[in-house]
């Protein structure tokens, strides 16, 4: 009978003996029984390494992963381990293989797989030198830097039956020191995190089965909501969004993620979306194991989206821990069964505004305008709009400042009229508060955002970020510290380090505070706060030449800065007298002007 034929992507390897024919010819019996032992040794590795072998096609082996990394240490190790079995043989017939990698469709039917992949593996293979391993560049790109492997670019290679070029790396060891687990375990991991006594999960950017610009969008929406309704769970540390959306459009394991990321749980997900219906499946994953705990599909009507949302909220948070009771979590339901035009727009805006460039605001002000324009009473529309606008002006993008501030708090006070229970709407408000020099205000509503979710990531940096403002650096360096460990990966996070440097400052913890701002500006060089707290910081160590060319480095990227403009866009805390002076006179003892 047969077999249904089943399609799927996967890590491809093709492996072929070099020379097999002169092997034969020089002992046909010992070269055969050689070869297939050679084989055998292979296969073994492979499936020590979670591969699958799936035949033998004369002298070539044929295999597939899930991951890339797991492909390249199975197939590094292995011909490390088959040069030294080689050079205890007493005779010249000594097989060696080259190996291909790639990623790519495989199509198994019939106990039979073929697919373009191993087509393009098997050409990449021909490329290897004898003992040798080469590799796509787009599985190049999966594979974790840690790994003890050095590669050797070949450039785009034009391959038969290929119409456009292949770039292709040759994989190299670096040290002798490379163990099954290499590809998920790193002492070394300078992103590895400590896991929390509490219940800890990462939700990853679910994957649009399409494939195209507006699924994506869509799909990317769906996990941030899911992140935000699990943050407000009581008990439950939720990875932000902009450090797990840092995996999106890559191959990684669940255990390398949960890792890097300090989270004992990790959720991935797939959309596919019709023009009326949704479909999601969703997988709970053990990140020590990699293991899955729960697999639940869902299928729905588009205008039961939200409902959808809460059901998987609910059934992942029953399935991290039976402790944690439903009735903790606040499932916010302060939507109606809203237009699905409305969340796409506003779920675009949202993902353009985490790029943070001229051109990204741009055209998520377009979005949230066209949004504004076709849902005016909607709270997300006026929020996300504001939010934009305010990046805008502090970015140094729009300058009028005073106009676009006044349009912005215009719509967050109507995002808040709508619905007070959306925290990022308090956040904000806080922000926009703090450029009016109202900071006892902003703290207040950071103060109401958390108690609707004391989780998010933001509101707890941004309570970092106003603090100081209003006398109490302390605690804002707390905050800050517990907003990097929620999110220590996100691509805003410049704001975090600068806002911690302001607070070291503040301290007295200079050289700290240096460290902070140095790591401002190496994430954004153009973010000025960084360069600020940096100068005042090595001007209090008396470290004059540092502090003097740190002071001519800013000039030169902000030639109109003085301290009274500093004072005037928040920069320095200006209704906090005693704070206010020390940063004014640490600047000025460095030659940054007085101004007006």
């Amino acid at each position: 009978m047969t077999q249904e034929t089943a399609r799927k992507l996967a890590v491809l390897v093709h492996a072929d003996i070099v020379g097999s024919t002169a092997l034969v010819q020089r002992n046909e019996t010992l070269a055969h029984q050689r070869m297939q032992d050679t084989f055998r040794r292979f296969s073994d590795a492979i499936v020590s390494h979670d591969g699958i072998p799936h035949e033998i096609r004369g002298d070539a082996i044929v295999a597939e992963f899930s991951k890339a990394s797991d492909a390249v240490v199975a197939s590094v190790k292995f011909q490390n381990d088959n040069a030294t079995h080689n050079e205890q043989l007493g005779d010249t017939i000594r097989p060696q293989i080259r190996i291909g990698i790639a990623m790519g469709e495989v199509v198994i039917a019939d106990s039979t797989v073929t697919g373009e992949g191993i087509v393009l593996a098997q050409r990449l293979e021909q490329l290897a030198e004898p003992g040798g391993v080469c590799i796509q560049d787009a599985a190049y790109q999966t594979v974790p830097r840690r790994l003890p492997f050095r590669y050797d670019s070949l450039g785009e290679q034009a391959l038969k039956g290929f119409d456009i070029p292949v770039r292709a790396f040759l994989v190299k060891q670096e040290t002798q020191n490379l163990s099954p687990e290499s590809a998920t375990s790193a002492p070394q991991d300078p992103f590895a995190q400590d896991l929390p006594e509490e219940p800890s999960i990462a939700v990853l950017p679910f994957i649009s089965m399409e494939g195209d610009t507006e699924q994506s969008f869509f799909a990317e929406g769906l996990s941030e909501d899911i992140i935000t309704g699990l943050s407000v769970v009581s008990g439950l540390l939720v990875i932000a969004r902009g450090s797990s959306f840092a995996y999106k459009g890559r191959n990684v394991d669940e255990r390398t993620v949960a890792k890097e990321l300090g989270v004992k749980y990790v959720i991935q997900g797939s959309v596919r979306r019709s023009t009326n219906r949704c479909r999601v499946t969703v997988h709970l994953v053990n990140g020590d194991t990699g293991r899955g705990l729960w697999t639940q599909k869902f299928d729905r009507e588009l205008t039961e989206l939200f409902d959808l949302q809460d059901d998987i909220m609910q059934q992942v948070v029953a399935s991290v821990s039976t402790q944690i009771l439903l009735t903790e979590g606040r499932f916010r339901k302060h939507r109606s069964q809203a237009d699905s035009r409305l969340w796409d727009l506003v779920s675009q805006a949202r993902s353009l505004l985490y790029d943070m460039t001229e051109e990204s605001l741009n055209k998520a002000l377009v979005l949230c305008e066209k949004a504004i324009s076709l849902y005016p009473d909607d709270d997300q529309a006026n929020c996300f709009l504001a939010t934009i606008i305010y990046h805008q002006v502090i970015l140094g993008f729009d300058r009028n400042r005073k106009l676009s501030l006044n349009r912005a708090r215009h719509h967050i006070q109507r995002a808040l009229e709508i619905n007070e229970e959306y925290e990022w709407s308090h956040m904000v408000l806080a922000w926009i508060l703090m450029q009016y020099g109202e900071h006892q205000a902003a703290v207040e509503e950071v103060e109401r955002g958390l108690e609707i979710n004391p989780n998010h990531s933001v509101l707890l940096g941004g309570m970092g970020d106003i603090l100081p403002f209003v006398g109490r650096p302390e605690e804002a360096i707390e905050y800050g510290e517990r907003a990097l460990r929620l999110d220590p990966r996100n691509p805003t996070i410049f704001y975090r380090y600068s806002s911690l440097a302001r607070s070291c400052f503040h301290c007295g913890q200079y050289n700290t505070g240096i460290d902070w701002a140095k790591k401002a500006i190496q994430r954004r060089s153009t973010w000025l706060e960084g360069h600020v707290y940096l100068i005042a910081c090595l001007s209090k160590t008396g470290n004059t030449k540092d502090a003097e060319s740190a002071k001519n480095k800013c000039l030169a990227l902000f030639p109109e800065t003085n301290i009274a403009s500093l004072i005037e866009t928040a920069v320095i805390p200006g209704n906090v007298s005693e704070y206010k002076k020390q940063v004014c006179e640490a600047l000025r003892t460095t030659g940054i002007p007085e101004g007006r």
